[in-house]
């Protein structure tokens, strides 16, 4: 059965009578939380169970049946177990079903992690339409559940937030739990070793010329200018980690090119971009797209070719390694290639 995450969150007492769970969705943060509060409310009713991580090697060595034999009864301390599978590779459908709808279980939870599975999946379908497990996808935070993230984290922190202050981040921070999570984390640090109040941190906020390596990638590939040359001139963070740079600007033109692969293919742009790995953060989704669009395949392959000579000057130790680089940021940044 299919059952919405805050259902599930709000109802676990009545889920636990179930023994099957799948928890899947590009919300990895919201996953891990719906995997840790199941396990803690099994043991809230009987805190004689253990969790068992079963692993891809150990799932590949012994066949789903035999792992079930194994951990399906009491340990010598009259334990019982809880298994956890996370983003394995099932080969035997069938034999995984078959033990599923068969197999008497009596002292086991069973909980799979995954992190995108398509309608087409066998084991997200099989979960979807029994009565006897239970599947929760977990997308992305929605604006009330945003809210409670942040005021229960400002809570535990012993900050205050206003409700002007708590509406303008829910807008501006990320939808995936673990990148939320870690963005209140950077604020709470800011908020108390500086005296600036978070009101006066959010002004801020869009004005950041580049905050990271994701957004001065972002820039230059969207041909910001202006934007860019500023932070080019003023700042350490170019200057002094050019493989590093030229690692992330391949990484990115080759999810361009991954995309456009796939959409040549029949698949559609946002399922394409869903499909990769590590995902593009959200904040940054329509600008991506519009690189899409913005840049051919031809430019990209030359772009690509650059960046491996550029890197392998730096290897070499060449003294020229560095104006070159400069010279084919400049290229990139007005899009100066023969497509």
């Amino acid at each position: 059965m299919i059952v919405k995450s805050y259902q599930f969150a709000n109802n676990q007492d009545n889920y636990v009578k179930k023994n099957f769970f799948l928890f899947y969705g590009p919300n990895i943060g919201k996953v891990e939380d719906c995997c840790n509060h199941l396990v803690k409310t099994i043991r809230s009713f009987n805190d004689k169970y253990s969790v068992v991580n079963i692993s891809q090697e150990e799932f590949t060595k012994e066949n789903f049946y035999k792992i079930i034999k194994k951990y399906d009864d009491l340990d010598i301390f009259g334990k019982k177990n809880i298994l956890v599978f996370s983003s394995i590779e099932i080969k035997s459908f069938k034999e995984f079903i078959y033990t599923l709808e068969n197999h008497k279980f009596n002292y086991v939870y069973i909980i799979f992690k995954f992190n995108e599975l398509t309608k087409r999946s066998e084991i997200r379908s099989f979960f979807e339409k029994s009565s006897d497990c239970v599947c929760v996808p977990c997308y992305e935070e929605t604006v009330l559940e945003k809210k409670k993230i942040i005021v229960d984290f400002f809570k535990s922190e012993n900050l205050e937030i206003r409700e002007s202050d708590l509406a303008n981040l829910t807008e501006k921070l990320s939808n995936q739990k673990l990148e939320l999570l870690s963005e209140l984390e950077k604020i709470v640090v800011f908020l108390k070793n500086n005296e600036k109040s978070l009101r006066e941190y959010l002004e801020n906020f869009d004005s950041t010329i580049f905050s990271n390596e994701s957004e001065f990638i972002f820039e230059l590939v969207s041909n910001n200018k202006k934007k860019f040359s500023n932070f080019l001139f003023n700042s350490s963070q170019f200057q002094n980690n050019e493989i590093k740079i030229i690692n992330y600007l391949a990484e990115h033109f080759s999810k361009i090119l991954q995309v456009k692969y796939k959409v040549r293919k029949g698949f559609l742009v946002d399922d394409a971009i869903k499909s990769l790995k590590p995902p593009i953060f959200f904040k940054y989704l329509a600008k991506f797209k519009g690189h899409i669009n913005f840049w051919n395949e031809k430019e990209i392959n030359e772009v690509l070719k650059k960046l491996y000579s550029c890197q392998n000057n730096f290897l070499e130790g060449l003294k020229t390694a560095r104006y070159e680089f400069l010279f084919l940021v400049l290229k990139i940044l007005n899009k100066d290639f023969k497509g």
